[in-house]
């Protein structure tokens, strides 16, 4: 829909079709650099479909941007998610679709009157390595403990993938207390020797974590170290910082602009 840029940089919009009555939807990705520039291109595009009489429209945003402010930990400093929520239901949106949140509260800031709904892609990550990457004894860590729940549903998915094999039903049983391996200030929570280990969050921003992670699992006795994330940002030299890691395979499922 962008239809030309102006020198200062201000962007001229026009829909391609009649959008009359017609469901719509908006795929927008409001990561990396761009982020603010982006978030203004998507109100114009919403203003322009909402201008056009279009009946409904769904923005179909794979990062949820800022989600990562959603809480007060100080004071005088907004809470930027549900700001970023306030200002999609005044440009005119009727629906939300979204996956893996940083943050679940972040569902509750959306009105009654705009429809919300966050996916998972962990089975497909899952599957994915299950297929192509010939497992070995796989253990599912989480980088921080923040992030044990989205650990938790790619071991699910996994676990379901590996059902008939003797190996990881061995280490379903181990899990069944605690359901990932943890690393709290490089301090690992687990066994991992002689394991695949897959670190799984649902970001990966500056690489460092990835990098810091995996150094300290390999120095456990990891046999492997594969990194899952949902949102690739891969922000300044974050792609620097994984290559010369000792990380073998990272899977992401959407890439920032």
């Amino acid at each position: 829909a962008i239809d030309a840029e102006d020198a200062d940089g201000e962007t001229h919009l026009r829909l391609p079709c009649n959008v009359r009555l017609r469901d719509t939807y908006v795929v927008a990705c409001l990561g990396g650099a761009g982020v603010n520039r982006f978030f203004v291109e998507l109100s114009l595009i919403v203003s322009g479909l909402r201008r056009a009489s279009a009946a409904r429209i769904t923005a179909v945003l794979p990062y949820y941007a800022y989600g990562r402010q959603a809480r007060k930990h100080t004071s005088r400093v907004p809470i930027s998610a549900a700001d970023v929520a306030s200002l999609l239901e005044e440009m005119g949106v009727d629906g939300v679709l979204t996956l893996d949140l940083h943050k679940e509260e972040i569902a509750g800031f959306f009105s009654p009157r705009c429809h919300f709904a966050s996916a998972s892609c962990q089975p497909a990550a899952a599957r994915y390595l299950h297929t192509q990457r010939q497992l070995r004894r796989p253990v599912v860590v989480a980088p921080h403990a923040s992030g044990v729940t989205l650990a938790k549903a790619f071991f699910d998915s996994l676990a379901e993938l590996h059902a008939r094999r003797r190996g990881f039903r061995d280490c379903t049983r181990r899990c069944e207390a605690m359901p990932a391996w943890i690393i709290r200030h490089l301090e690992l929570i687990g066994e991992v020797r002689g394991q695949d280990a897959i670190i799984v969050d649902d970001i990966i921003d500056s690489g460092k974590t990835i990098a810091r992670c995996s150094e300290a699992l390999l120095e456990a006795g990891a046999a492997r170290v594969f990194a899952v994330a949902t949102h690739g940002i891969f922000s300044e030299e974050s792609l620097r910082i994984i290559a010369v890691s000792d990380v073998t395979t990272v899977v992401v499922a959407n890439l920032g602009p």
